[in-house]
């Protein structure tokens, strides 16, 4: 299971609003988010990423290549995602 703090919002290049509903999204999964099979991530670099409905179910934070499986850095907790940079696109 993915352990998500209430109040850690270490990351202040978004809103604390984005960053809760990306913790909300990758937790509860909702099918229009993952509608692909995967979810797009952003940072404030012009990065994206995905994470997979499958490693999201198997509690994996775990980001992706656009276009390819690659693992581009697996993170321990929804929580270290968020702090990292990273928010639903």
């Amino acid at each position: 299971m993915f352990i998500v703090s209430n109040l850690n919002e270490g990351n202040m290049n978004w809103s604390v609003e984005t960053q809760k509903m990306t913790k909300k999204i990758i937790r509860e999964l909702p099918i229009e988010n993952f509608i692909q099979g995967y979810c797009v991530l952003k940072k404030e670099t012009g990065e994206f990423a995905r994470i997979t409905v499958n490693d999201a179910i198997g509690y994996k934070a775990i980001l992706r290549e656009m276009d390819s499986d690659e693992i581009i850095v697996s993170y321990e907790t929804i929580d270290e995602i968020v702090q990292n940079g990273w928010v639903v696109d």
